[in-house]
């Protein structure tokens, strides 16, 4: 493990059993903000992704349309797009939704959430 000091970023590691016979499953996070090491939540498997992890089941207030209807996966959008030039109105469609798709760190970080759309080109 490379020493705080020294370290370019936060990482993640495990602790080693007592009796040095390999690793224990709960998963720790360095901050070299702080530093801090804090407990992560997930289990391993999970994080590695070989488990689903279940949608998010907080007080996050639901995503929603100007005309409070909730934002549901698979709804088709039209967006105005500018880049450079008037490209014009495009379709999209909802990819991942908050409390609704299987919970997603590309997604929901740092106590915010994104609602995600799928474009034509990625």
């Amino acid at each position: 493990m490379p020493s705080p000091t020294t370290s370019f970023g936060d990482y993640l590691f495990l602790k080693q059993k007592r009796d040095g016979s390999g690793f224990d499953e709960e998963v720790f996070e360095f901050f070299h903000e702080g530093p801090e090491v804090i407990r992560v939540p997930e289990d391993l498997e999970t994080l590695l992704g070989l488990k689903k992890r279940s949608p998010s089941s907080d007080n996050y207030p639901k995503p929603v349309y100007e005309t409070g209807e909730l934002v549901q996966l698979g709804d088709r959008l039209q967006f105005k797009v500018w880049f450079k030039f008037w490209k014009g109105w495009q379709d999209r469609i909802v990819e991942y939704v908050p409390g609704v798709s299987k919970k997603s760190p590309q997604y929901e970080h740092g106590g915010l959430k994104e609602v995600a759309i799928r474009f034509r080109r990625g």
